[in-house]
C-alpha cells in the first residue's frame, strides 16, 4: 500500500497513488509538490500547479478567517 511519496517507484505507482484525492489532500504541499516533479520533469502542467496551489492559498485564508 502506498502511503507517501517515499513509497512510488513507479509511474504506475504515482498514477495509484494520484487516484486517492483524500490522501494528496491530507498532505503538506511540500511532499505533494515533491510527488509532482518526478525526476526533474513535470508530471503535471505548471499552470494546473499554480491553480491548485493558489486555491489551496485561499481555502487556508478561509479557513483562518473563519476561526
Amino acid at each position: 500500500m502506498i502511503r507517501s511519496c517515499k513509497d512510488i517507484k513507479s509511474m504506475d505507482d504515482f498514477q495509484e497513488f494520484a487516484t486517492c484525492k483524500d490522501r494528496t489532500v491530507e498532505m503538506g504541499l511540500f511532499e505533494t509538490a515533491r510527488i509532482l516533479r518526478w525526476n526533474a520533469l513535470f508530471v503535471m502542467s505548471p499552470d494546473l500547479f499554480d491553480r491548485l496551489f493558489e486555491e489551496r492559498l485561499r481555502e487556508t485564508k478561509l479557513r483562518l478567517d473563519n476561526d
